[in-house]
């Protein structure tokens, strides 16, 4: 995977080198689609279960982006 770094809502950077060694399972959704958002309990779900074993990166598609 090519190095990468974004910064999520909290503001707090997060680069691919951060993540070495866990699984990373990348999410791109929208509010505006019910689907994303039906299986979002179910990605926190997962999340919760393998603790810091797993990265779930939520990428919003939204137009406009979501205000921070």
């Amino acid at each position: 995977m090519p190095a990468f770094s974004i910064t999520p809502l909290d503001g707090k950077q997060i680069s691919s080198a951060d993540l070495k060694g866990k699984v990373v399972l990348v999410n791109f959704w929208a509010t505006w689609c019910p689907p994303c958002r039906a299986e979002i309990p179910d990605l926190m779900e997962l999340q919760a279960h393998y603790g810091d074993k797993l990265v779930v990166l939520g990428i919003s598609e939204d137009d406009p982006p979501l205000a921070t």
